[in-house]
């Protein structure tokens, strides 16, 4: 497997060598620490390559990452997809948000590893976080039903915001729901859906603007 190949085939973005230590990194450090705490059951290399790494960086095809500031990473547990979008877009700010606080000191220690700057963590339950950042998009991997993730996401993204909700399968029934119900709030800007490599499965990411 040639991740730099994968990479550019799926998103067209050019990783460099620089990148691609981080993200060796990342792989040798999370199989380290879930010895001792259960912060995923992929554990082979080529798998967390294809299911977590790629997977989290589909969407760079739908959404302009260059010409976004700040972003919330709801219920980011092991780092996916923040810390993949940080490691592609330094720039970035992003907040990683989890109500397991194991993780999160997982997550500490592999910002310090991987040197990443305006990277932080937030130990709180989705529903509670009171900000006054508000952030130009939210991101959720695995995380709830689609009308949950907007109802976190709404009140912490800028008017004009997105959400970006990943989903694998059965999404169409859950979509039709929030769509009529969001209707004057929320519109649905694409959905793309992408095949992984290897047979690893369906990829639906819905991307959603605030309006």
């Amino acid at each position: 497997m040639n991740f730099k190949e994968l990479v550019l085939k799926y998103t067209g973005y050019e990783i460099n060598d620089y990148q691609i230590n981080q993200f060796e990194i990342y792989y040798e450090f999370l199989i380290e620490y879930n010895q001792k705490v259960n912060l995923t059951r992929i554990t082979e290399k080529e798998d967390v390559y294809i299911k977590h790494f790629l997977d989290s960086i589909l969407p760079i095809k739908q959404v302009d990452f260059t010409k976004l500031n700040k972003i919330i990473d709801m219920g980011s547990g092991a780092g996916f997809p923040g810390i993949p979008l940080k490691i592609l877009y330094p720039h970035l700010e992003v907040l990683l948000v989890d109500a397991r606080k194991k993780k999160l000191i997982f997550l500490d220690q592999l910002i310090e590893k991987l040197n990443l700057s305006k990277t932080k963590t937030l130990h709180e339950r989705l529903e509670k976080i009171q900000t006054k950042d508000y952030f130009d998009l939210a991101t959720a991997r695995a995380l709830s039903s689609l009308e949950d993730i907007i109802k976190y996401a709404y009140p912490l993204i800028k008017k004009n915001g997105y959400i970006l909700s990943y989903k694998s399968v059965k999404y169409e029934e859950e979509l039709n729901e929030v769509s009529n119900k969001y209707k004057d709030k929320t519109k649905v800007v694409s959905i793309e859906n992408t095949y992984l490599p290897e047979d690893s499965g369906t990829r639906n990411n819905i991307l959603i603007k605030k309006i």
